[in-house]
């Protein structure tokens, strides 16, 4: 065993008693054994790549010294990508020890009388250890895995390619599925360091290939010849080959230099290579020739997920301090972490001395992990001045930007494209229609602004974004994301009138647009026009009235009633606010205590045609629908053109079975509001209850046209389609319709619109399987129920001739379902087709 003693020059003293008092191989104590004329750097790496414990002596004066600084850097990067080195922290004083280094502290000698040889006493056993570093259990990275399995089946590919930044799991990934894919296969593994050239790499190749030791002083021509000969023996011997951290072989534009142009050569022309490929691993993108990218399947290896990240900070608590870590505790601190697999071993590590909930509180270590995690891996990759620039341009704004904005704030063309490909290669950002940086970088760079000239490419950015502002219309998303983010970044470079009078310009048009919104049922974006609004006058009694009214429409009763009781205290009587206290009384299925709130507005003014058609409302949830269209019509000679009235109208008659009244009703709603998505497919569902269908389904698809958004209008179009036959139809919109169910209810009826679509396609098992499972869960029972019931009797009716007791158990488990469905007191209307045919079918097989 060897340690690697890293100290700063004033604690010298100390540590050479240290490295005196251990065996000679035993330490390695950095400038002591650097000879005149050798490069340290060089020196540096081969100690630390030679010893099994980095041991590191932290004290103010370590804290200031660079040197200190760059070998910590490096020995946590070696730990990270080979865990192969033991990290310990001896603590000589009483300065702070950074997040990231707090887990492995060691020892404390602040208060000994004998540092030396308690540090002794404690290090010498610790050395004689084995390196137990067992990987903490591996979590799922099924992503991944699914895109390499797909790679190696491909007759093209002779490589795969794991790129992200230092970390993030590539090396385990790539060992994982090596093992899960070739079950039982031998591989040979090279990790690659800052020193491996052409003749290391021979020479590893060579012994791990056909076991045998090269002569050191080959000819550059000869070394090459006997790396392709190593490489064709694995491939011909089936032999894998995995290779990390091939960046180091990179040039400064990501392209292929000195081993890796070798390897690519050979991956290009060695067809023994296809379904037993090469994986390489890179904190960088590889920029692949045009003649090689046929062969090459890149993956680009992402941060975990938060139930797996949850699940690996458990691991990693219980390999640390062998106890259990609660699972909601995990979770908690997954959240905060960004999906990194190493800050969920740090924290796994902090989490010994504090709780989650702590955390939680002050969440000032997390942040600060993060950072120092960030800040780590920032200057592994190496990124150039204009890649830092994007960075930061990124991080000002704060949320995705387009190329052009970005490139607005000063970049040349090529400046640009160079940049954003950098950043890109490194995992920094992701580009697609924006460009978006990576949560924990941004953070980072945020933090480090102030290293730079941020308020001139803050005036920039906002004069760019403010330009594009002005071509966006107001009911557009990005003009509410926008908005504060240009107010901000005018603010933060000091042009604070400038913010301001954006500000102030824009109050009477966001209020007049927040409450068109509202109007057109874009209730997310009202509420952040409402919010901007609130920011600038937070005593604006309109929008805080509506806002109230969109956290009825978001079931939201607690900020609901604490919003109408702000408002009560200023203005008790009024009739806006009473009318909308008594609608949300509605909204939650409390209709006798919304009727008194209408009848008291009422009361005070009778001509209210809102609360007219509420209390209708209200009456009609009671069961007194003839009162409820009295106030309907007395409504309507009040005020004629009222859409919603009408629909009312038309909701009541169809209760009531007087369906051509109801459709009459509808039409005439329709055409007050004609771009109404639910007055189309009002009319749409009263046809389908006058049994036609197929005339309800242009309504459906024009409520759909309307608002795609919507999922009653989907689902009736889906529901329809599958009445007539349409299954094609249907199925086309399955995809359409999970994007957008959004409530568990909305969910339950894309399980029955899926198992519709099984049983119409004869899959009898497969909808069994989804009605069973929504059914234990008590979601949309009796719908599920009756369906269930109908599966059944279709099995019986396929299966009575060539499978008679197949047929009769199902006949009987349609009986069964049947029961349930009449002890839960379901209308006739659900149980007597089904009593009807069940009760044929017995009758014919007697």
């Amino acid at each position: 065993m060897r340690a690697f003693l890293s100290h700063s020059s004033i604690d010298k003293p100390l540590v050479e008693g240290v490295y005196k008092a251990l065996e000679k191989d035993a330490a390695w104590l950095d400038r002591a054994e650097i000879e005149w004329g050798e490069l340290f750097l060089e020196r540096m790496a081969k100690g630390l790549e030679n010893s099994t414990d980095f041991v590191l002596f932290w004290s103010a004066s370590a804290a200031k010294s660079e040197w200190v600084r760059l070998e910590i850097n490096m020995a946590f990067i070696l730990a990270l990508r080979e865990r192969s080195i033991r990290l310990r922290v001896v603590v000589l004083d009483h300065t702070r020890l950074p997040i990231y280094l707090r887990p492995y502290q060691f020892l404390s000698v602040i208060d000994s009388r004998d540092p030396v040889n308690d540090v002794l006493g404690k290090l010498l056993p610790a050395l004689k250890e084995p390196i137990s570093f067992t990987r903490a259990k591996f979590v799922n990275r099924h992503d991944e895995f699914e895109r390499i399995e797909a790679a190696v089946d491909d007759p093209e590919v002779r490589c795969v390619l794991l790129f992200g930044f230092t970390g993030i799991g590539k090396r385990s990934i790539a060992t994982e599925a090596v093992g899960r894919i070739f079950v039982g296969v031998d591989y040979v593994r090279i990790d690659v360091t800052e020193g491996t050239g052409l003749v290391e790499f021979a020479l590893s190749l060579a012994a791990s290939s056909r076991g045998e030791k090269l002569p050191v002083s080959l000819p550059p021509e000869e070394v090459k010849r006997d790396i392709e000969l190593s490489l064709e023996t694995l491939a011909a011997n089936r032999r894998l080959l995995v290779i990390t951290n091939v960046q180091h072989w990179l040039d400064e534009d990501g392209e292929p230099i000195g081993p890796l142009e070798l390897v690519m050569e050979t991956v290009r022309r060695l067809d023994a290579l296809a379904r037993h490929p090469l994986f390489l691993t890179s904190t960088r993108r590889v920029e692949i020739g045009p003649a090689t990218i046929a062969r090459v399947a890149p993956i680009h290896v992402r941060g975990l997920a938060p139930d797996h990240l949850a699940a690996l900070i458990r691991n990693w608590h219980f390999f640390i301090y062998g106890d259990v870590l609660g699972v909601e505790d995990s979770k908690l601190i997954a959240a905060k972490l960004y999906g990194h697999p190493v800050a969920a071993r740090m924290a796994a590590g902090m989490l010994g001395t504090r709780s989650a909930e702590y955390f939680e509180k002050y969440p000032f270590e997390l942040v600060t992990l993060r950072r120092d995690l960030a800040r780590m891996m920032v200057r592994d990759l190496s990124l150039g001045p204009l890649a830092e620039r994007v960075m930061e341009t990124l991080a000002l704004a704060g949320v995705p930007l387009l190329a052009s904005d970005i490139a607005a704030t000063g970049f040349s063309d090529e400046e640009f494209q160079q940049a954003i490909g950098q950043c890109a290669a490194a995992g920094l950002v992701t580009a697609s229609t924006k460009i978006e940086a990576h949560p924990m970088f941004q953070e980072f760079f945020w933090h480090r602004l102030h290293r730079s000239d941020y308020q001139e490419q803050a005036i920039r950015l906002a004069e760019a974004l403010k330009m594009r502002l002005a071509w966006l219309s107001m009911d557009n998303p990005e003009y509410a994301e926008l908005l504060p983010v240009i107010f901000r970044l005018f603010a933060m470079g000091g042009k604070l009138g400038e913010a301001t009078r954006l500000r102030a310009d824009l109050m009477g048009e966001l209020q007049a647009a927040a409450i068109n919104l509202y109007n057109r049922r874009n209730y997310e974006l009202a509420d952040s026009y409402i919010s901007l609004v609130l920011d600038s006058d937070p005593k604006n009694w309109t929008m805080r009235l509506y806002q109230a009214r969109i956290r009825v429409r978001q079931d939201d009763w607690a900020e609901s009633d604490r919003i109408f009781a702000e408002l009560s205290k200023e203005r008790p009587r009024d009739v806006g606010l009473l009318h909308a206290k008594g609608w949300r009384l509605l909204r939650q299925g409390k209709p006798e205590e919304a009727l008194e709130k209408f009848t008291d507005v009422l009361s005070r003014r009778p001509n209210h045609v809102a609360s007219l058609r509420d209390a209708a409302d209200s009456l009609h949830q009671l069961g007194r629908d003839e009162e409820a269209l009295q106030f309907l019509a007395k409504a309507k000679n009040l005020e004629s053109e009222d859409a919603y009235v009408f629909d009312l109208e038309s909701r009541i008659l169809e209760s009531m079975g007087k369906l051509d009244e109801a459709y009459g009703a509808a039409e005439r709603a329709m055409a007050r509001d004609p771009y109404k998505a639910v007055m189309h497919h009002r009319l749409g569902q009263i046809l389908v209850k006058l049994e036609r269908v197929r005339d309800a389904i242009p309504y459906f698809q024009m409520a759909v046209e309307l608002d795609s958004d919507a999922f009653p209008q989907v689902n009736s179009l889906v529901s329809a389609f599958l009445d007539i036959g349409e299954v094609d139809q249907a199925e086309a919109l399955i995809d359409v319709l999970r994007a957008v169910a959004r409530t568990p209810i909305n969910r339950s009826l894309v399980e029955h619109a899926l198992a519709r679509l099984a049983k119409v396609r004869r899959d009898y098992d497969g909808a069994i399987r989804i009605l069973k499972r929504e059914i234990s869960f008590s979601r949309n029972l009796l719908p599920n129920l009756g369906l269930l019931a109908w599966v059944q009797i279709a099995i019986f009716d396929e299966r009575r001739f060539q499978f008679p007791a197949i047929a009769d158990v199902a006949l009987k488990e349609a009986d069964e379902v049947l029961q349930r469905m009449v002890s839960l007191k379901a209308r006739d209307e659900f149980v007597g087709p089904i009593r009807k045919a069940i009760s044929e079918r017995r009758n014919s097989i007697e």
